[in-house]
């Protein structure tokens, strides 16, 4: 089992959006098209539904019950799906997130790189969040209990999301603390949860035209880390979106930095999809289709 964690601990800095020194790197994954689209700049973004993942005080930019779906064909034949839904509370909102990366069948090899069989890895979270407006401030909070199995062996534990919003005119300011708790723990090698402290702005220009940026501190791994977003829309029910995340790799390939993405929205639905290059491992692609009831 240990040859196997070496082997995983070795991957995940490949697969994950980050360099990792912590454990539960799926957490670290963009969990909307539309987000990845604008460089992951969203932390300010009050966007329902859409903004579980990055700051739970974005809850409240949505209006009755939404509902969203997103997949992500992720590296090296993995994948990530994320489903949420937000809802009206007794005077707040509420939402619900569930996300899954699956890596598949993987071999597994010691430190000298000799194969010693095959194992999968799956990792799971479910989340619970609330929001709501105190003196012009919007602040949420959410709870998410995470499951990891690897190579047979499971590991769980509990985090928790803080976050808070601010609308200053033409510009929204958010704040978000996310992946606060105890580490994964497999048998005798404990890892800490990717935490991560946001803090973003996201002003519109001109009717149809916005740019966001945010910087992140990821405090296990000791890295700061830039994006920048825009959106445009050029008609009524097609956006596009650029961005640029500095950072996200040790790897000196400014290519791996830039996203695109475009949104399809009609009778009340969106279709968003992003790419994202990562060099030689390829590219990342996701789709995220969203419902307003």
């Amino acid at each position: 089992m240990k040859k196997v964690i070496l082997t995983v601990s070795l991957l995940l800095p490949a697969c994950g959006a980050y360099a990792a020194s912590s454990g539960a790197q799926f957490l670290n994954i963009d969990v909307s098209a539309r987000a990845v689209g604008m460089g992951s700049a969203y932390t300010a973004a009050s966007d329902g539904a859409g903004s579980i993942g990055y700051n739970p005080a974005g809850l409240l930019g949505g209006g009755g019950v939404e509902a969203a779906l997103s997949h992500t064909r992720w590296l090296m034949e993995s994948s990530h799906d994320f489903a949420a839904a937000a809802f009206p509370l007794k005077g707040l909102r509420a939402g619900v997130g569930y996300s899954r990366f699956a890596a598949g069948e993987m071999t597994a090899r010691d430190a000298s790189g000799a194969a010693v069989g095959s194992f999968s890895n799956t990792d799971q979270a479910v989340s619970f969040n609330l929001a709501g407006r105190v003196k012009g401030l919007g602040l949420g909070a959410g709870v998410k209990y995470i499951t990891s199995s690897l190579g047979g062996e499971n590991a769980s534990t509990f985090a928790a999301d803080l976050g808070v919003s601010a609308g200053l005119g033409r510009v929204t300011v958010g704040l978000a603390a996310r992946n606060i708790g105890p580490g994964l723990k497999y048998l005798d090698q404990s890892d800490p949860l990717p935490l991560a402290v946001s803090a973003g702005a996201l002003a519109h220009i001109i009717p149809g035209f916005g740019v966001s940026a945010d910087v992140t501190r990821l405090a296990h791994e000791d890295r700061t880390v830039v994006s920048v977003g825009s959106e445009y829309a050029l008609l009524p029910a097609l956006s596009l979106r650029a961005g640029y995340l500095a950072g996200r790799t040790t790897a000196e390939d400014d290519n791996r930095g830039f996203s695109a993405g475009a949104g399809v929205n009609l009778a009340g639905a969106s279709l968003d999809y992003a790419l994202t290059p990562y060099g030689e491992l390829g590219s990342a692609q996701r789709i995220t289709l969203r419902k307003r009831f």
